[in-house]
């Protein structure tokens, strides 16, 4: 199940090695095509379905308040 999309490689490893210390396993793939757009996310990352729920709580926590933070919250 998908529960982060990034940009770059180096975000795909930065969400995975979050998700490693909360004792989640993760793999990157990459975006689906949908749109005939150009979406700026390259990179999903991908957990067990079990884990999903728990992985994207902790990665919307994690991510959220900075960018809440950056836009003058």
């Amino acid at each position: 199940m998908p529960v982060a999309r990034v940009a770059t490689p180096t975000a795909a490893a930065e969400v995975r090695r979050f998700l490693d210390t909360c004792g989640i396993r993760s793999t990157t793939a990459p975006c689906p095509r949908r749109r005939l757009s150009r979406s700026p996310w390259r990179l999903q990352i991908l957990v067990f379905a079990e884990e999903a729920g728990r992985a994207r709580r902790l990665v919307n926590a994690w991510t959220l308040p900075a960018a809440d933070e950056r836009a003058g919250r």
